[in-house]
């Protein structure tokens, strides 16, 4: 029970703390541990925008494609148009 209170508090924490632990990530370069963190449904369409922002900035080419896909299977690109 000890170990489900100490997941559950971490949970809490991370789910607060999205967008630096979404920094800490693409920082690493580290896509597994970001689709980890999306897969528990956290990710806003804005958060993602935020962290595709970061992930260029910082210029971390698999955390800025990882985004990219994620953000094109989750919510799209509406604010785009890209008809030929």
């Amino acid at each position: 029970i000890w170990i489900i209170y100490i997941n559950h508090r971490l949970v809490q924490y991370l789910h607060r703390r999205l967008l630096p632990a979404g920094a800490a990530l693409i920082e690493a370069d580290d896509t597994s541990r970001l689709a980890q963190l999306a897969a528990q449904g956290w990710f806003t369409a804005k958060q993602t925008d935020e962290l595709i922002r970061m992930a260029r900035e910082k210029r971390r080419t698999a955390a800025l494609v990882w985004l990219l896909r994620w953000k094109g299977e989750q919510y799209g690109f509406h604010d785009r148009d890209f008809s030929l």
